[in-house]
């Protein structure tokens, strides 16, 4: 069962969570064992649903998702290798983030929401481009597929600094 198919979503990494959240209710009541007089009439499980939502709703779920539709598998202990830009970048991105953790500026805070905000426009972009433009289900290039795993990891660790820095947000 395909998680878009199932909430008549676009096979997309850009999903609007709330059409998303919408669509799991409207499946839950449907297909809820007790609004249900027969356990026949349930096509879906809920477990399933629940877990394609899960699934949609977190935008690196939802790309390891859409690469595995596409045949690529991500596997945690890939050893990726990133640029050394990327690398400086992530590098000053820490410093700030620590930074701000210890002396609070709002201006060093909105400095690290722009710049996060950036770098994910920055990965996604070219994961967009990659999906997108690829007519059959399948990613044929072995170069595709290396730099979807490369953005993915990228977009992993983005994501480690995006937690890490409004934890801090949220709590000074």
């Amino acid at each position: 069962m395909n998680y878009f198919q199932l909430f008549d979503c676009v096979e997309n990494l850009f999903i609007d969570k709330s059409i998303l959240e919408k669509k799991f209710y409207s499946l839950c009541r449907i297909h809820h064992p007790d609004s249900n007089q027969s356990s026949e009439d349930i096509v879906v499980p809920i477990t399933a649903i629940n877990i394609a939502y899960e699934t949609l709703k977190h935008p690196q779920k939802r790309l390891a998702y859409l690469l595995d539709l596409r045949g690529v598998k991500i596997n945690e202990e890939d050893k990726v290798t990133f640029d050394n830009v990327f690398l400086m970048n992530m590098l000053e991105l820490h410093e700030e983030i620590e930074y701000a953790r210890l002396h609070a500026h709002q201006d060093s805070k909105d400095n690290i929401d722009a710049t996060l905000k950036s770098a994910f426009i920055d990965i996604e972009k070219p994961i967009k481009f990659i999906l997108d433009n690829n007519d059959s289900l399948f990613i044929v290039t072995d170069k595709d597929i290396a730099l979807l795993k490369t953005y993915y990891f990228k977009k992993k660790y983005l994501d480690r600094l995006l937690n890490q820095f409004q934890f801090i947000k949220t709590n000074s």
